[in-house]
């Protein structure tokens, strides 16, 4: 499935004329994946205005990281997860 999330927005990015701004960092869907995915596209040129991260998990990692920076989102950078949100029972 990671594969999978890779390969469509790849794809949908190519499709709407965006290929040059494709990035990705491959880690794992966690927090930690996450904030070290999000430290590696920080560091890159020109910064990323948007991370997409493969799970909500991972998105809690990347608005660490950007914390760290001294960045906020969605003034700086917008964060976007997907799936494995943590859930809570009543």
């Amino acid at each position: 499935m990671p594969r999978i999330r890779a390969e469509t927005y790849e794809r949908v990015m190519r499709d709407q004329g965006f290929a040059d701004e494709i990035a990705v960092a491959a880690t794992s869907y966690s927090e930690e994946g996450g904030h070290r995915g999000a430290r590696e596209l920080l560091s890159r040129s020109p910064r990323p205005t948007a991370i997409f991260a493969g799970s909500d998990e991972a998105a809690l990692g990347v608005l660490a990281a950007l914390h760290e920076a001294g960045l906020s989102a969605p003034g700086d950078v917008s964060v976007a997860g997907y799936d494995n949100t943590r859930r809570t029972t009543r």
